[in-house]
C-alpha cells in the first residue's frame, strides 16, 4: 500500500507563471502528487468526485458545511462497513468522506447489498 499524505492550505502565493493561485490541497500517494486548486486562466474548472477516508466522518462533514459546502448526503452507516457522507463545494466538486466502522465478510456483504438495493428500488 502506498504512503499517503494530505495537506491543506487556505492560500498559496502565485507561482512565477501564474498557474496556481489558490491551492486548496496536495495529496501525495506514494511518489505521485495530486494538487487541488481553484480554476484559473490556465486551468479551467472541472468538477470531480473524491472519496476520502477520514478518522471522523461526522466531524469532516460538519467542517465542510461550516466552510460553505452544501450537503449531498448526511453521514450514515453503509451496508459495506463504512460510515459515509458527502458535500458539494463552491466549485461544484463532490467530496465524500468515509470512516471504516466494521469489516464485512463477502457473504454478509452480498446479503446486505441485496437488501440495500431492494430498499432503493422500493423508494
Amino acid at each position: 500500500m502506498a504512503d499517503l499524505t494530505l495537506t491543506t492550505s487556505d492560500w498559496v502565493p502565485e507561482t512565477p507563471r501564474g498557474y496556481v493561485r489558490d491551492l486548496r490541497a496536495t495529496l501525495k500517494v506514494g511518489d505521485s502528487m495530486v494538487m487541488i486548486s481553484d480554476a484559473s486562466e490556465h486551468a479551467k474548472a472541472m468538477p470531480v468526485m473524491l472519496y476520502l477516508y477520514v478518522p471522523d466522518v461526522d466531524a469532516a462533514y460538519q467542517r465542510a458545511l461550516k466552510a460553505g459546502a452544501t450537503s449531498i448526503m448526511e453521514p450514515a452507516d453503509q451496508f459495506y462497513g463504512d460510515r459515509s457522507g458527502g458535500v458539494k463545494d463552491t466549485a461544484g466538486n463532490s467530496w465524500f468522506f468515509g470512516t471504516h466502522i466494521e469489516d464485512v465478510s463477502p457473504a454478509e456483504l452480498t446479503k446486505r447489498a441485496a437488501e440495500a438495493f431492494k430498499k432503493q428500488k422500493a423508494a
